[in-house]
């Protein structure tokens, strides 16, 4: 166990959403309201994926929601903890089956330039190292088109993942304060703290 009170332990999440996963949707309120928001989103893009990855699928609703907008694509769904995936496993798949992967978004277990796409709702925040995570979701793409990462802190998101993709970026880490003072703000503002 870490000294640090601010560090996540990844073996402490895995146990808590392993015990939490067969009653997990009875409270997961908020995710099923980001899920949908951010699946219509996808209305948006026009990328016609081979393969699916849904990084953090918990009990599998966004990668059966996937499944179902993608026919035609494989759908992966990982997540850190097994109690999640035996939860997806008892999913059915009406309009098509995702393939399970126990496995972190920080080394993911999959080839390199193996996704299109990729589908993340209220992941990030469990990844002790952020940098890590979007080097594995955009080093090397697949595609020329960006894959597509969906999850509730996108300013702070959509910064890191321009400094990523940004072969010109000179300094990463003065992008990285920026986005986590515009993060800071948001948040606040959200809050009522600043106007």
């Amino acid at each position: 166990m870490s000294q640090d009170p601010f560090v996540i332990e990844q073996a402490a999440v895995r146990r808590s959403f392993d015990r939490a996963a067969a009653r997990y949707d009875e409270s997961a309120v908020l995710q099923a309201e980001v899920r949908a928001r951010l699946l219509e989103r996808l209305d948006y893009v026009t990328l016609d994926p081979s393969v699916v990855l849904d990084a953090g699928c918990g009990t599998g609703h966004s990668s059966q929601a996937l499944a179902e907008r993608y026919p035609q694509a494989r759908v992966v769904a990982l997540d850190l903890s097994e109690g999640m995936l035996r939860e997806a496993r008892n999913r059915p798949p009406p309009g098509g089956a995702f393939a399970l992967v126990c496995g972190d978004a920080m080394r993911l277990p999959l080839a390199d330039a193996s996704v299109d796409l990729v589908f993340s709702n209220l992941t990030l925040q469990w990844c002790t190292d952020l940098d890590a995570a979007f080097g594995e979701f955009f080093e090397p793409p697949r595609v020329d088109d960006l894959p597509t990462i969906q999850n509730i802190d996108t300013v702070r998101l959509l910064d890191r993942t321009q400094a990523v993709r940004d072969d010109q970026a000179s300094d990463v880490s003065a992008s990285k304060a920026l986005a986590d003072n515009r993060l800071r703000l948001v948040v606040q503002g959200a809050c009522g703290l600043v106007e």
